[in-house]
């Protein structure tokens, strides 16, 4: 990674966020620490991934179904069947873009959320980690012997 890379990011996701209308004032704790608790809720919806056995394995939904790309040449971009091939009652979409699901998707969530909450607040994220890294770099064995 080069300089500004998450920095960089970071102003993307601000970007994409105020042009999808999230884009009111953060100004008062209240709202901080709202933000904050949903970089948790994404958390949580991550260890939910891995109760419900999916692990780290992603995949894609379309209306709540789970959706894989068409292999057949039929002209469709997505069914519901597993081998990619809509045949008999399956269903099929063109042009539709699905959703992510599955534990890379929580952490992109995860990630996302917290670098847009860096660039509400200018807070130069590139630099910060960096100065954790190189904190982090001191600590003894499992930061002084914590078995989790």
């Amino acid at each position: 990674m080069g300089p500004d890379t998450l920095n960089a990011l970071a102003a993307q996701i601000r970007e994409i966020n105020d042009g999808n209308g999230w884009s009111e004032p953060h100004d008062s704790p209240v709202h901080q620490i709202a933000i904050l608790a949903l970089i948790g809720t994404e958390v949580s919806e991550a260890i939910e991934e891995v109760r419900n056995g999916n692990g780290m394995s992603g995949y894609q939904t379309i209306h709540g179904q789970p959706v894989y790309p068409v292999i057949d040449g039929s002209g469709a971009d997505w069914t519901t069947t597993a081998d990619g091939c809509p045949v008999g009652f399956d269903v099929t979409w063109t042009g539709v873009t699905p959703k992510p699901e599955g534990m890379p998707s929580e952490l992109a969530d995860i990630i996302i959320r917290t670098l847009d909450f860096a660039a509400m607040f200018n807070i130069d994220v590139d630099k910060a980690v960096a100065e954790k890294l190189a904190y982090n770099r001191t600590r003894g064995r499992r930061h002084g012997g914590k078995t989790l």
